[in-house]
């Protein structure tokens, strides 16, 4: 709510724009991966709802700081989903190697 207030003064305000594409993005996110309906479907609604009003009440001088503030923020996800995908053998092998005590872990098995 206070995203659409501040977008109808014609006031930017990043906290709030950041604050709910985060949010909106977390629910989606959650409700795929944990297959939850509702969640998806509130994140999915909120994310289109977000990228809906911002196309149409955010005044076109300021955008210019937000797009290079979402540039960022995608860049980063992208990094670090890359880094995931790039490193998932690694990963997925972790759990058995905590648990077999076999490399760094050896360290938990000292005293």
């Amino acid at each position: 709510m206070a995203t659409w207030i501040h977008r109808y003064q014609d006031d930017f305000v990043w906290h709030d724009e950041l604050g709910f594409l985060f949010v909106s993005i977390l629910l989606l996110a959650t409700g795929l991966m944990l297959q939850l309906r509702a969640t998806t479907l509130v994140g999915g609604f909120m994310s289109a709802v977000y990228l809906c009003t911002f196309a149409i009440l955010v005044p076109w001088q300021k955008v210019d700081m937000l797009a290079t503030a979402k540039l960022s923020v995608g860049a980063v996800l992208f990094g670090v989903g890359a880094l995931l995908a790039f490193y998932r053998e690694q990963i997925l092998a972790l759990p058995e190697a905590i648990q077999g005590r076999r490399g760094v872990f050896r360290v938990l098995d000292w005293r």
